[in-house]
C-alpha cells in the first residue's frame, strides 16, 4: 500500500486545462454544427447556403477557440486549488492510499517482459 502525500499543483493545474479546453472547444463547434443544420433546415436565413454555412463554420471556429481559452484558464485555476485543497487535508488527514501491482507486458515477439524478467 502506498500514499500520495502531495500533488503537484502545476502538474494537475496543466491537465486540468487541457480537458477543460478541449471539452469547451468540443462542445462549441457541436453546437455550431446543430446551429448550421437548424438554420439550413428551416431556411432561416436570406442568401446563399453556402454563405450562411461559411459564416456559421468561421463564427463557430472563433467562438470555439475563444472560449476553449478561457475556459481552460478556469481549468488550470480549478486544478491548482484542488491541488493545493489536497495538501492541505493530506497533511492533516493524510493522503489517498492506494495499492499498486507490477503487471507483465508482453511484446510483439510474444515473450513476457516484467519484473522478473
Amino acid at each position: 500500500m502506498q500514499e500520495i502525500k502531495q500533488i503537484n499543483k502545476a502538474s494537475l493545474a496543466h491537465i486540468t486545462a487541457l480537458i477543460f479546453g478541449l471539452l469547451a472547444f468540443f462542445v462549441v463547434i457541436t453546437a455550431a454544427i446543430f446551429t448550421i443544420v437548424n438554420i439550413v433546415a428551416q431556411k432561416d436565413f436570406a442568401g446563399s447556403v453556402i454563405m450562411v454555412v461559411l459564416f456559421n463554420i468561421g463564427a463557430g471556429l472563433l467562438l470555439g477557440a475563444a472560449v476553449a481559452l478561457i475556459m481552460a484558464f478556469f481549468g488550470w485555476l480549478i486544478g491548482c486549488l484542488a491541488a493545493m485543497i489536497y495538501n492541505i487535508f493530506a497533511r492533516r488527514a493524510g493522503g489517498i492510499k492506494v495499492e499498486l501491482v507490477d503487471i507483465e507486458v508482453v511484446e510483439d515477439d510474444g515473450k513476457k517482459q516484467g519484473k522478473d524478467s
